[in-house]
């Protein structure tokens, strides 16, 4: 190999090496939209571009195989066209407007993970043991590099000469989850300890060539590779998560265990300098705390948006709470069978800056993962506490949605529960505490003081989204429950599922058995509204009977029933 063929072959390797990159980003972005609730035609697009960089790296892939006679061609060929027949059936189900996206979810647990990490792998080993025939370039002068840890700063200036260099880098910045709860349990003395071994253990395990660690501010850690292909660096990241879950430290008899959150940058792709680098290993790491740590996530410019508009959101909440600009929406709540309104959900809502109305998607999880959720409820509460308002409910039952977190919130619940006894009183109304199904587990040993208070004074208690994850049948054998609210998920579901059918159906028996009402949510259309009150569930929720609407709208819909 001459050394023009040999810089031909570094162009098609780093063109491979993108395509990776470009893939594992744009399915990235395919979970994130999925998961955010894009519309089906922006997941649409997403999906075509992803079917267009797939058949353009397979016949990339396939071209250099050729050209470098890659013996294993055949068997590849054969793996991409099973891939190749897969998106042919998921884009055949497309155009006939049939369900393909649980297909594609399939497909992309396979590939590219698995065909990067088996197949891949092997094409890439083959092409580096193609490069090693010649090497037109001296000794990296950063070889002999000192093997313990480095200051941020000197970490920082050696990552500097090495993009000087113009070499393939991924920078990690690894930070140790809930470590603050580690010094609160054991001593903030006994936290250093633990971090120093847990640097020495890094440093003596962490023995990979072309590496670097340094370490960054209190329970962070820098890690730099470089020459390594991105089906290696995959690799790489993977290998340095498990060391970290195989870390343990002995104390007193007791092993201690961590866990880590990953940020992941590559350069240049993801930033040409040092200080462009290392903000988007921040961002990664931000987004990987936010998924229930102890994962890792390579950067994505799409995270950026996803920031702002926290950013965003975030301001419109503060100046809510401020300004006490909280906007009471109802969902009316309606008998199955007389299609009745027997009371309502009270909705929080809060305006945009061009006095528009926020979708509560958008902003409910950032309110509590930010920690505005106890503020907005009590000035909704203070809202719906007018006489007005509260003789849209008499006799009926006012659904009040509480986040239920700890002890403190139990208490200022209980304090609420005097100010509702009035509202019993004075206007017969039947308030509900409504909680969601992992609060209800979360805090089942907290729970009675709540039911204890609430059952004196006529005050009733409603489980929201129940079977969406714990399911957790026999703890209502000992909680004083009203309202069973189905999950939505489950009750879309029985239009296409006959386990669905059977789910609510053990639900609606269990309930009836327990003297608990039962409540379906998001029934969406006649069809499915019918067949639950066949399964007997007795109360109905959802746009197929009203959506959620201003005070006013309430009024006259429970003034002039249809």
């Amino acid at each position: 190999m001459n050394i023009a063929e040999w810089k031909e072959l570094v162009l098609e390797i780093k063109k491979i090496d993108e395509q990776h990159k470009e893939l594992l980003d744009l399915m990235n972005f395919l979970y994130f939209a999925n998961r955010s609730g894009y519309p089906k035609e922006k997941i649409d697009k997403i999906l075509d571009e992803i079917f267009k960089v797939i058949i353009n790296h397979i016949a990339t892939e396939e071209t250099l195989m050729e050209k470098v006679g890659y013996p294993e061609l055949e068997n590849h060929k054969k793996e991409h066209e099973f891939e190749k027949r897969k998106i042919r059936e998921i884009l055949t189900k497309k155009e006939k407007g049939k369900e393909y996206l649980i297909d594609v979810l399939e497909l992309f647990e396979k590939f590219p993970h698995t065909h990067l990490k088996e197949f891949d792998k092997k094409f890439v080993d083959f092409l580096k043991k193609k490069l090693e025939e010649y090497q037109p370039f001296q000794r990296d002068i950063f070889e002999e590099i000192d093997t313990r840890i480095l200051s941020k700063d000197k970490f920082l200036a050696l990552l500097n000469k090495y993009t000087l260099l113009n070499k393939n880098i991924i920078v990690i910045l690894l930070d140790i989850d809930n470590f603050l709860e580690i010094n609160l349990e054991y001593g903030f003395d006994l936290g250093d300890v633990l971090l120093n071994d847990f640097t020495n253990y890094l440093i003596n395990e962490l023995i990979i060539p072309k590496c670097f660690l340094g370490k960054a501010e209190g329970d962070q850690f820098l890690i730099a590779f470089y020459d390594y292909t991105f089906t290696e660096s995959l690799e790489l990241i993977e290998n340095t998560m498990d060391l970290v879950r195989k870390y343990e430290f002995k104390y007193k008899g007791e092993s201690i265990k961590i866990t880590a959150s990953l940020g992941v940058a590559f350069y240049p792709k993801d930033g040409e300098t040092v200080s462009e680098l290392l903000r988007a290993c921040e961002i990664a790491l931000k987004k990987a705390k936010s998924e229930g740590k102890n994962t890792w996530k390579l950067f994505n410019k799409k995270f950026l948006e996803e920031i702002k508009e926290i950013n965003h959101i975030s301001k419109l909440l503060e100046k809510a709470i401020s300004e006490k600009k909280v906007i009471p929406f109802i969902q009316p709540i309606f008998d199955s069978e007389k299609r009745k309104i027997i009371g309502g959900e009270v909705l929080l809502r809060i305006f945009d800056g061009k006095g528009e109305i926020v979708k509560p998607e958008k902003f409910i999880q950032i309110a509590n993962e930010k920690g505005y959720i106890d503020e907005l409820e009590n000035i909704l509460f203070e809202k719906i506490n007018k006489e007005k308002f509260l003789k849209l409910f008499k006799n009926r039952y006012l659904f009040i949605n509480k986040t239920v977190k700890g002890i403190e919130k139990i208490n200022a619940l209980i304090k609420q529960v005097e100010f509702l006894k009035e509202i019993v009183e004075k206007y017969e109304v039947y308030p509900v505490f409504e909680i969601t199904e992992n609060s209800f587990i979360e805090n089942i040993k907290l729970l009675p003081m709540l039911t204890k208070a609430i059952k004196e004074e006529k005050i009733y208690l409603a489980i929201d989204d129940f079977g969406a994850g714990y399911a957790s049948f026999s703890y209502l054998l000992s909680s004083e429950v009203d309202f069973l609210k189905i999950d939505g998920s489950i009750v879309k579901g029985i239009l296409k599922s006959r386990k669905y059918f059977s789910i609510i159906k053990a639900i609606v028996l269990m309930a009836k058995e327990l003297g608990i009402k039962t409540i379906a949510e998001f029934v969406e259309e006649e069809k499915l509204s019918d067949l639950l009150y066949i399964l007997g569930v007795d109360y109905l929720q959802g746009f197929y009977l009203a959506k959620p609407m201003p005070i006013e709208e309430f009024e006259s819909l429970s003034s002039n029933p249809r």
